[in-house]
């Protein structure tokens, strides 16, 4: 179970995570480890709706595997896609559906942000599994 080992992963990094401000301080480094996303996938149709900022999410299938590209122009948004990028990239795509994502409650990150930016965060993760799930029964028809 690759997912599961990644929430772990990710949950050793925000361990030391002690007020809000060590919170955005980590989900601001981990949006820079996001991969430069392909100024192709940088199109209307992989905009994230309900997003206070302007931020792109791009999922494929590619053996079996979910592939994620994802970008924002704000750091608190990068970083959200950073998160979700950790958790959900290179995972078969029934482990993502069958997956509730409890750890973003567990680490307290919607705690921390602003109503916008937590509503951004609930709808980057719906289109990764609306994606994931549209390109699951493509690939199983």
């Amino acid at each position: 179970m690759k997912l599961q080992e990644n929430i772990e992963n990710i949950s050793t990094l925000f361990f030391d995570c002690n007020s809000s401000e060590d919170l955005y301080s980590k989900i601001i480094s981990i949006g820079s480890i996001l991969p430069i996303m392909n100024k192709k996938n940088k199109v209307d149709k992989n905009l994230v709706n309900g997003c206070q900022s302007k931020t792109y999410l791009y999922v494929c299938l590619k053996e079996n595997k979910i592939l994620i590209e994802a970008d924002s122009d704000a750091l608190i948004s990068k970083g959200l896609c950073g998160i979700l990028y950790l958790a959900y990239n290179n995972v078969e795509p029934v482990e993502i559906l069958k997956h509730k994502p409890t750890f973003i409650q567990e680490l307290n990150i919607q705690k921390s942000l602003s109503p916008n930016r937590s509503n951004g965060l609930i709808q980057i993760l719906n289109k990764i599994k609306k994606n994931t799930l549209e390109l699951y029964m493509k690939a199983h028809q």
